[in-house]
């Protein structure tokens, strides 16, 4: 449950997040817990950790690509 809370946040950034960016979302937040969240979420694939020491969602990479394949299979039908 708070992975899956992480991990929505920090699609919801749509950009680089710490875990003291994705602390302030939530209250009572341990940053250290969401650091180790992250570092999970970043070995499951549903994140990565950039040089610095931020993670981005992969999720947010693979909504755009999904929505590409829906437009183009869209476009094959009309056509």
């Amino acid at each position: 449950e708070q992975a899956q809370a992480v991990r929505a946040a920090l699609a919801a950034t749509g950009k680089a997040a710490s875990a003291a960016d994705l602390a302030k979302v939530f209250s009572r937040a341990n940053v250290d817990r969401i650091d180790e969240l992250l570092e999970t979420l970043a070995s499951l694939g549903e994140a990565r950790e950039l040089p610095d020491g931020t993670f981005v969602s992969t999720r947010v990479a693979l909504t755009v690509k999904e929505s590409v394949r829906a437009r183009d299979r869209y476009v094959a039908e009309v056509v």
